[in-house]
């Protein structure tokens, strides 16, 4: 519902309240929408691609501030009706970070299990399967090629599980192109 970038590439002391269902982010090259893309994804998914030597291909380096703040920022959702707040200070690599995931009725911290993204705890998904689903960063840009096929792995386990013989890769894959288009 909330994002809130300390610090994270152009960014500094940045809000965006966002409404219930599905967010498009749109503008003009270079305003943005690629860092907040990859603050949202960084946030729930801390081992994001990297290479030490290519800047572009690490985030961690890519969207360091200029003004040398430290990468910082947090999320408010609601996840299955409760309420959440995810802050996290980025540190160099993944084991550095600083995060904190809070249920907001409680005020208790959520645990996860050990080296268990958050991503993972919520939506069930690894990083590749997130980015090819419910994330994508580019209209057509959807790699197939990248990473393991959360997306096919979990509709043949729904298959399986339901003996629902409508459930297929196709259908799903042609209801996200549909809803492409209708966009």
């Amino acid at each position: 519902s909330r994002i809130e970038i300390g610090a994270f590439g152009k960014f500094e002391d940045y809000t965006l309240d966002l409404e219930d269902g599905f967010q498009v982010l749109c503008g003009e090259n270079e305003d943005g929408k690629t860092t907040l893309m990859t603050f949202i994804s960084m946030m729930f998914y801390s081992t994001q691609e990297s290479a030490r030597t290519d800047i572009t291909r690490n985030p961690r380096q890519k969207y360091q501030p200029w003004s040398e703040k430290p990468m910082e920022g947090a999320l408010h959702f609601t996840w299955q009706e409760e309420e959440y707040y995810l802050s996290k200070r980025f540190g160099t690599t993944p084991s550095r970070d600083t995060t904190t995931l809070t249920k907001v009725a409680t005020s208790q911290p959520v645990e996860l299990g050990q080296g268990e993204e958050i991503g993972e705890y919520f939506f069930g998904l690894n990083l590749s399967g997130f980015q090819r689903s419910s994330f994508i960063g580019q209209i057509g840009s959807i790699d197939a090629g990248r990473g393991t096929d959360d997306i096919s792995e979990k509709l043949l386990h729904n298959l399986m599980d339901s003996g629902d013989q409508e459930i297929s890769q196709q259908e799903v894959f042609d209801r996200l192109e549909k809803a492409k288009y209708d966009l």
